[in-house]
């Protein structure tokens, strides 16, 4: 059975469905919609639409859709048609006990030519499609008035909805524009950014426009006056407020070091959070590339900052020893670190440290060289029991001074490498108590030759000499 209203520019429809089969249809087969000028359907009717027949049907069982709008084409000549459903393409097959009749209504609609205003949404689009609350969207749409008529003043609505269709009682009205005496085939575009409040919920909506919204233009046909923008615009909620710290800025003093000394690192911890930070740590190192990684970096050291205030600095000089165990004779970036323990909740973890442009150069510890600057000795030849008498200068080369003291052995070698490990002799010392850099220091002493001894060599530098010893 087929039910029809007739409307000014449409009609609204509802059928009722019946399976007389003895099995069970599923749901979901589809039922088009035609308007004919009598009861037999032909390629010269005109396709209004479809109703979808949503639930499964019981042998014997009835089931009656709701009224669904359709609207006359402009095609559409004027006059009286039926209205006839017919059985269309199908989600789901019924079975084969059921079977699909088509009907017609038996009154008839009539078709007549509207003179007057009519108003339609011809076009919609927005940007961006995710937006979060307190955030805009830029909404263009465009109004033309395909009457014959023309308007007076109306206003055109901008809707969130949760559907594809613009429902004014139901859809969220974010925007609109008042549009002044619009003429027959005269249209008016507009594009603006509105504001997606805190009050609209987090989801995804379609975004859509609806023009004369309120009614002030009595038109032929008022179904035909809203359009929904191709995509979806996903709402938000914002970040809750959080701190965010950063460094704003990073030096060091001096240029050079060595292992030991103390490193001068003056830097600027900013929040351009919205909230305070407190009681973190910054963090110091060391790191050999521009590629920070707290595990294989070299630690300097670490403060205390107890607080910092939304949109405010701290900025300090800190001193930090370079260890002892760090590899000299190599260049390193400096490296500061806000909040390495992860002690402050912030909206980005990812902007805490900051590397130096310039590298700090770590140079090996100065220190002193030791060298024989002269040695002399005699007599050339020795009898078992007389003694030999040598002369030594000690120079520092290097360039710290030597401030304890230290011994300079003097050796027989049966060859030119002096290594008392490998048997050579030692026939005297000298105590020498300090040595500044630069300076040379003289001894003098006498050695007693002993019974054991055969044939040795004695060394200055790399130049050698020799003594025998007779029986």
């Amino acid at each position: 059975m087929l039910g029809g209203l007739n409307c000014d520019g449409g009609v609204h429809v509802s059928v009722d469905i019946k399976n007389e089969g003895i099995e069970r249809a599923r749901a979901g087969f589809v039922w088009v919609v035609y308007l004919s000028t009598d009861e037999i359907l032909s390629d010269n009717d005109t396709l209004l639409g479809w109703i979808k027949n949503e639930v499964a049907l019981e042998s014997g069982e009835m089931w009656s859709s709701d009224f669904y709008r359709f609207t006359f084409p402009p095609s559409v000549d004027p006059g009286f048609y039926h209205v006839g459903v017919f059985p269309g393409i199908n989600d789901s097959t019924p079975g084969a006990a059921v079977i699909m009749r088509e009907g017609f209504s038996k009154e008839t609609v009539a078709v007549r030519r509207y003179s007057g205003p009519d108003l339609i949404s011809t076009e919609i689009s927005f940007t961006p499609d995710s937006v979060e609350q307190g955030q805009e969207v830029f909404v263009s749409e465009c109004t033309k008035n395909v009457g014959t008529v023309q308007t007076g003043s109306f206003y055109v609505g901008i809707y969130l909805s949760d559907d594809p269709v613009i429902d004014t009682a139901e859809d969220q009205l974010i925007g609109f524009r008042i549009v002044s005496n619009l003429l027959p085939n005269q249209s008016s575009a507009n594009g603006g950014n509105i504001l997606i409040s805190s009050m609209i919920n987090p989801g995804i909506y379609y975004v859509g426009t609806f023009c004369d919204y309120l009614d002030q233009v009595g038109e032929g046909n008022e179904y035909n006056n809203w359009l929904v923008a191709p995509g979806t615009l996903t709402v938000t909620s914002p970040p809750p407020p959080l701190a965010d710290l950063t460094i704003a800025s990073l030096s060091f003093t001096p240029a050079t070091v060595h292992n030991g000394d103390l490193l001068s690192i003056d830097y600027i911890v900013e929040n351009e959070g919205t909230v305070g930070a407190s009681n973190f740590h910054s963090s110091f190192y060391l790191s050999e590339d521009q590629i920070f990684n707290p595990l294989y970096d070299i630690y300097l050291g670490e403060e205390l900052i107890g607080y910092v205030a939304p949109g405010g600095t701290y900025q300090n000089i800190v001193d930090c020893a370079i260890p002892s165990t760090t590899p000299n004779g190599r260049d390193y970036y400096v490296v500061a670190f806000a909040d390495v323990y992860d002690i402050v909740v912030e909206s980005d973890e990812n902007n805490n440290y900051m590397l130096t442009t310039q590298t700090l150069r770590v140079d090996p510890l100065p220190a002193p060289d030791l060298i024989v600057q002269t040695f002399g000795y005699g007599p050339k030849q020795l009898v078992s029991g007389e003694s030999i008498n040598w002369s030594v200068e000690i120079k520092n080369i290097g360039i710290q001074d030597v401030t304890s003291t230290f011994t300079t052995g003097i050796y027989l070698s049966n060859d030119s490498i002096v290594d008392p490990a490998q048997g050579d002799i030692q026939i005297g010392s000298y105590d020498i108590n300090s040595l500044s850099h630069r300076i040379a220091v003289y001894g003098h002493r006498r050695s007693t030759k002993r019974d054991n001894w055969k044939r040795f060599r004695c060394l200055k530098q790399s130049r050698t000499s020799t003594f025998i010893w007779r029986q």
